[in-house]
C-alpha cells in the first residue's frame, strides 16, 4: 500500500517526538546528578573541588547528549524529506502524467486553447472517453488556476483521483521544507542550568 503524505507526516512527528523526549530525559538525568563520578580519589577533594568536578562532568555529558540529539534530528529530517520527495514524484506522475505517443501534441493543443476552448476539449474528452485528452485539459486548467474546470475533471475522474489531488495540495513547498531542515539549533537548544542540584557537602 502506498504511503500517503498524511501518514508520512504523522510518522515524522512521532519520530521527532521520541527523539526530543529521549533528549529531555537525558538532560533531566544529567541535571539530577548530585555527586561527581570518580574513583577513590574523590574523598581527597573538598566540597568546592567536588562541585567543580561535578560541573565539568555534567557539561561533558550535556555536550554529548546535545550532539547526539542534533545528529538524530537531522537524520530524521533527511529521511522525512527523502520520503516526501518520493511521494511527490509518485503523485506528480499519477495526477499530471499524460502518456501516449501523441501526448506532447495533446498537451500543446490544450496549452494554446482559450478558456472556452479548454472547456470544450474537456467536454469532448468526456463524450469520447478520451482520458488522456481530459487529463491534458485538466493539467492546463490547474496550471491556470481554473478551479471550475479542475472540479469538472474530478467529477468525471472519480473520488480516487480527487483524493490524490487533495494529497498533492497537502505537500509543503520546497522552500518551506528547506527552511525547516535548517532549524535544528533553534528546536534543540543546548541544555542550561545543569547545576540545580543541592551543593555537594563539604567534608
Amino acid at each position: 500500500m502506498e504511503r500517503t503524505v498524511s501518514s508520512i507526516q504523522q510518522e515524522h512527528s512521532s519520530r521527532l517526538g521520541a527523539i526530543l523526549g529521549d533528549y529531555q530525559d537525558a538532560v533531566d538525568a544529567i541535571r539530577a546528578q548530585a555527586q561527581p563520578e570518580g574513583g577513590m580519589y574523590l574523598d581527597r577533594l573538598d566540597g568546592q573541588q567536588q562541585r567543580a568536578l561535578l560541573r565539568e562532568q555534567k557539561q561533558a555529558k550535556a555536550v554529548e547528549a546535545h550532539n547526539k540529539v542534533r545528529a538524530a534530528y537531522k537524520a530524521e529530517v533527511e529521511r522525512y524529506h527523502s520520503e516526501l520527495a518520493q511521494r511527490r514524484g509518485e503523485l506528480q506522475r499519477q495526477i499530471f502524467g499524460v502518456s501516449g505517443s501523441d501526448s506532447a501534441e495533446v498537451l500543446a493543443r490544450a496549452a494554446l486553447a482559450s478558456e472556452d476552448e479548454l472547456a470544450m476539449l474537456m467536454d469532448l474528452a468526456a463524450t469520447t472517453g478520451n482520458n488522456e485528452l481530459a487529463k491534458a485539459a485538466f493539467v492546463v486548467a490547474d496550471h491556470r488556476g481554473q478551479g471550475d474546470l479542475v472540479d469538472k475533471y474530478f467529477d468525471a475522474a472519480g473520488s480516487d483521483a480527487r483524493g490524490l489531488y487533495q494529497e498533492w495540495c497537502e505537500l509543503l513547498d520546497e522552500e518551506t521544507i528547506t527552511r525547516r531542515a535548517e532549524t535544528a539549533d533553534s528546536v534543540i537548544p543546548a541544555p542550561r542550568n545543569l547545576m540545580t542540584e543541592p551543593a555537594v557537602a563539604t567534608y
